[in-house]
């Protein structure tokens, strides 16, 4: 497939399957304070220290950094989180993480803002506040959140059969996201390497360890704190590089982190399951 057709399938993905899994998790929110409100704060301190870290970065815009901050912090949830946790734990352990995957999708909108920001930022700040909201109301992340949360909110249930359209359209994001990621890797140069390193590091070990500490300084042990902390070890997931591709020209940098980590998490993983269990 050649770059058009990548970058055509990738928009497809952007604007049909991610809304459909946004609008899901929004229209189910729970919000409980548990264990997953450690695990989001923890998310906030290392999205924050990214955003930092991102100043030295080749190109250090706004909408860069919040593309490395997202892949420091968003995982693969979907296809590597369920499968290991139901597996290890159970059902138990399946609602801490679906608890978890709640809450961390703010991260999806959180990052979508500090993007449009970057790319509508012009000379005169009523111009610039226009056309960030402007953009922002165009966004179909954004969008979908809002309707979300608002029919959330109606506290009426979503009809069966939109239900189940919604559910095959959202298990389409991972496999498509995973094809994009694949036809968008970039040439590897020492720029590249520096920054896929640094997003690697704080997604594999800095959060983890992060996480674990903050369980541990709440009193959370046991069946929470595991799930808290191998979600937090988890590698990138591609829906973080489908939001650099759809709103920003940061994808493939995105792209290349979520590979790297992954081939990384290889070694973190077993680690940390070893410390855990």
């Amino acid at each position: 497939m050649d770059s058009n057709g990548s970058a055509i399938l990738s928009r497809f993905t952007f604007y049909v399957p991610i809304p459909a899994l946004l609008f899901e998790l929004m229209a189910d929110l729970q919000i409980s304070l548990g264990v997953s409100g450690v695990y989001f704060i923890g998310c906030l301190f290392v999205y924050a220290a990214a955003l930092w870290v991102g100043r030295w970065l080749a190109d250090s815009s706004l909408a860069h950094r919040a593309v490395f901050a997202l892949d420091t912090t968003f995982g693969n949830v979907t296809f590597l989180g369920v499968p290991l946790i139901l597996s290890l734990w159970g059902k138990d352990g399946l609602g801490h993480l679906v608890s978890i995957i709640v809450v961390t999708a703010t991260l999806i909108p959180i990052s979508v803002v500090l993007m449009e920001i970057s790319g509508k930022r012009q000379t005169g700040s009523t111009t610039t506040a226009r056309d960030t909201i402007g953009g922002l109301l165009k966004n179909p992340v954004i969008n979908t959140v809002i309707l979300g949360f608002l029919w959330r909110v109606t506290g009426i249930s979503t009809p069966a059969p939109l239900q189940d359209f919604l559910d095959i359209l959202a298990r389409a994001a991972p496999p498509l996201g995973l094809f994009c990621l694949g036809a968008s890797l970039p040439a590897m140069s020492w720029e590249v390497i520096r920054e896929c390193l640094s997003g690697t590091l704080l997604k594999l070990v800095i959060m983890p360890l992060l996480v674990a500490a903050l369980c541990y300084a709440t009193g959370f042990t046991g069946l929470a704190l595991a799930v808290a902390v191998l979600t937090a070890g988890l590698p990138t997931g591609a829906n973080a590089f489908l939001i650099a591709r759809g709103t920003t020209s940061y994808g493939e940098s995105s792209a290349t982190t979520v590979v790297m980590a992954t081939m990384m998490s290889v070694i973190t993983l077993p680690i940390l399951l070893y410390w855990l269990r």
